[in-house]
């Protein structure tokens, strides 16, 4: 069964919503982080990625209270992702709850460090993202530049270092209501079998879920389709 990860995008201490795919155009909304996290595990979500869109932006963790309030506050599992780009902000990060931290700028611009991570942490504590246009590597942060690095290529430097959860994000895909690119989920799923590929970006409706499913995804990450009610909760129990 897939997993179900409801984002929790926080911007400023608020809820936001991003209108494109960078992380410097979104509107906010009326919940703050914490009612919406308790929202979530009152219809049974047992895992949730929160993300720190100030993080994102300036390289360094701006949010932390977020995942703190979240973390003492619910039993929910935390994947936490958005500005954690050197040792003190990942130990940081833990230290406030995160049960995972999902990192995506950093690998690509310090592989080795993103690797001992992987060795000092354990493979169960994070997420390798990769955010993807056309099946290439895209670098999106303060440096804002496209990698040329094939998706599977670069996976594979880090399946080397054991990962075990990737994180594929298709830029373009999350406001077009064009779907996921199974294609290249296929793909990865193909030459990586064992890993943990969580599907992000470009979800339309349920239908989309119980293909990716089908697919032998093992979670997808849920953002704009249920803010914007495209997938509602109840919809979402039956793979849960």
């Amino acid at each position: 069964m897939i997993h179900i990860i409801p984002s929790i995008l926080v911007k400023d201490g608020k809820c936001a919503v991003l209108t494109d795919d960078t992380s410097d155009k979104y509107t906010l909304l009326k919940e703050s982080p914490l009612d919406l996290a308790l929202k979530y595990e009152e219809h049974g979500i047992k895992k949730i990625q929160l993300f720190d869109l100030d993080g994102e932006l300036t390289d360094t963790i701006k949010n932390i209270d977020a995942l703190g309030e979240i973390s003492s506050f619910t039993n929910l599992e935390i994947a936490f992702g958005g500005g954690v780009n050197s040792d003190a902000e990942i130990r940081l990060a833990f230290e406030y709850g995160a049960n995972q931290v999902s990192c995506t700028t950093l690998p690509s611009l310090q592989k080795e460090l993103f690797g001992a991570w992987l060795i000092t942490y354990g493979r169960n504590k994070l997420i390798l993202g990769v955010n993807s246009v056309d099946h290439k590597v895209n670098i999106y942060g303060e440096t804002r530049k496209q990698a040329k690095e094939d998706v599977l290529d670069y996976i594979d430097f880090f399946y080397h270092y054991s990962v075990l959860y990737v994180k594929c994000t298709n830029l373009g895909h999350e406001n077009d209501l064009q779907g996921p690119n199974f294609d290249l989920y296929n793909k990865i799923n193909n030459r990586f079998p064992d890993l943990k590929l969580i599907a992000s970006g470009g979800i339309r409706h349920v239908e989309d879920i119980k293909k990716l499913q089908e697919q032998g995804i093992f979670a997808v990450v849920l953002g704009n389709a249920l803010n914007d009610g495209r997938i509602s909760i109840e919809e979402i129990k039956k793979f849960m």
